[in-house]
This record gives C-alpha cells, structure tokens and sequence, in this order.
C-alpha cells in the first residue's frame, strides 16, 4: 500500500508542477518549485534534530508511507524533480517545462504501478510500454495533433528512465522530456 500512495503522489505532484507552469506562468512556476526545495530541506533538518519523541515518530511514519527504504532523504525525488524542471524551462520553456512535467508524473509513476501489479523486480519491459502509451495518453490533452512529436517525446523519455541505470531518473527524464520536446513538440 505504501508504494501505491507513494506513486499516487509522485503523480499528483507532477500534475501540479505542469499546471502551475501551464496556469501561472514562469514566476509561479520558479517560486513553487523553490519552495518545494526548501520545504523538503527544513522538513529534513526539523526530522533530523527534533527534540520530541513524538515528533520523531511522526517523521518516520510519513516517510515510512511516501518513501523508499533506500533512500537517504525524505522528499529526495521532490528536490531531484523540481531542479531538473527548474532547469527545463529555463532552457527550453514553459511548453517543453509541461511536457515534461506531463511525462514524469505520469510516465515514471505509471510504469512502477505496472512493474509492482506484475511483480517485477527493476525495469521491465511492460513498465516501459506502460509509461509510453499513459504518457502519450497525457500529452495527447495538450498536443491533440502532434502525434509523430509526441512520440518521440513519450518513447525516448521511456528509453532515458529505462537505461538511466545509477543516475537518478528525477533528474533524467525531465531533462529528456523537455529536450525532446522542444525538439518535437
């Protein structure tokens, strides 16, 4: 159950960040993200020297609930993201930025959902088809007759988080996505 809550907020909070970009503009846009940043960075350090045992113990079961055992801090995927984003749209802009906000959330959170319900161990193949045909599926809401574009974007994403190996796919497929987008889209 905690992985299903943890992807469903992998996916909403990637929804959000492309709305805000899509809705509010740059600005907004930079500002949420920042604050994300540090909000994850002063939740860290209040978890990390809290005095109360309660509060300790709140702390653990949050993050016992939205993130991995393997992961050395709460909201790592949060900052990784929202930096990556950060960078999208700064160099290739508001549209490459939603696209791939688009494709993260629903992408990367779709194909682990897939790997789990399959009890596969890693990438898989059927994770991969997964983020390909819900992503196209989310980029098809903005981009309705841009097929070959979105294509592209959705299939080299997929490959990027397929072949990222040890490099963290927060950072990855965002900066695929947007590349591909500016590109295709």
């Amino acid at each position: 159950m905690g992985e299903i809550t943890r992807k469903a907020s992998h996916i909403l909070f990637g929804l959000i960040v492309a709305y805000i970009a899509f809705r509010y503009g740059q600005n907004a846009f930079y500002a949420s993200q920042i604050m994300v940043i540090f909000a994850v960075l002063a939740y860290n350090w209040a978890g990390v020297h809290a005095e109360s045992s309660r509060f300790k113990g709140i702390f653990r079961a949050i993050n016992g609930v939205l993130e991995r055992d393997d992961i050395a801090m709460a909201g790592e995927a949060a900052v990784l993201f929202s930096a990556s984003i950060m960078a999208v749209y700064w160099v290739f802009g508001k549209e490459s930025a939603i696209a791939a906000g688009i494709v993260w959330a629903i992408g990367d959170g779709v194909c682990s959902v897939v790997g789990m319900a399959l009890h596969k161990k890693g990438k898989s193949l059927e994770g991969m088809a997964a983020f390909m045909a819900f992503s196209f599926a989310g980029l098809a809401l903005l981009y309705p007759h841009k097929a070959f574009g979105m294509a592209v974007v959705v299939v080299g994403s997929a490959i990027t988080e397929y072949i990222s190996g040890n490099v963290n796919d927060n950072i990855t497929v965002p900066l695929a996505a947007g590349l591909l987008s500016s590109v295709f889209l």
